[in-house]
């Protein structure tokens, strides 16, 4: 059985530990934590440079409506390659600012 537990240090970051098995625990940091990238500023960059960088918006593809990013996860080039494949089969793309992804909102 999988548990996930969150503790945040200071405004800026967040360590969430994930225990995979007894005794067997792999950290992962994001930074802003995911409450506060609501309120950071935020700007729209291509595509290719928001690999790796802090996701500012839920991108959510229906079907099957389930969220692939949220705001204050780091954007990596699988989900954006999932999301891309999605719309050339005819998914749809309700909740990022561009449908298409040609952009992507950050975090500045």
């Amino acid at each position: 059985m999988c548990g996930v537990r969150a503790s945040t240090r200071a405004a800026t970051a967040s360590i969430v530990s994930v225990t995979a098995s007894p005794g067997q625990r792999c950290p992962v940091a994001t930074s802003p934590p995911p409450c506060g990238t609501r309120v950071s500023r935020s700007t729209e960059s291509c595509r290719k440079r928001a690999v790796g960088r802090i996701c500012a918006e839920q991108i959510t593809p229906y079907p099957p409506g389930i969220p692939v990013l949220l705001p204050g996860e780091r954007i990596g080039q699988d989900a954006l390659d999932y999301l891309l494949t999605g719309i050339e089969s005819g998914m749809v793309l309700p909740d990022p600012t561009d449908p298409q992804l040609d952009t992507v909102r950050v975090v500045a």
